[in-house]
């Protein structure tokens, strides 16, 4: 694959969304709707963290990176910086895996 095609498909999924906003900004939609469509990119977003930290090759698989998303769960409730957030998790999967 080019770098022409890549810009291509970017340029092409911004123009997507854009459009989708202008279009969605003329109509008067229900509040519910509204709402709903604010958590597709959550939902999204956990679903591809949750694929990608327990399936390998078509099965479910348990390994560090269940760890290191627990650590990084109970570091987002105590309300902990973004940094530490990102940090401690890495670290602790990084040696889990030296250990193993």
């Amino acid at each position: 694959m080019t770098w022409d095609y890549i810009f291509m498909l970017a340029l092409g999924a911004y123009a997507f969304k854009s459009g989708g906003l202008i279009i969605l900004n003329k109509f008067n939609l229900d509040r519910f709707f509204q709402n709903s469509v604010l958590l597709i990119p959550i939902a999204l977003l956990a679903a591809l963290i949750t694929e990608q930290t327990f399936v390998i090759d078509q099965a479910i698989d348990l390994d560090e990176r269940v760890i290191g998303l627990l650590i990084a769960l109970v570091l987002i409730k105590k309300k902990l910086p973004f940094l530490i957030i990102i940090l401690c998790p890495v670290v602790t999967v990084a040696l889990l895996r030296q250990m193993i």
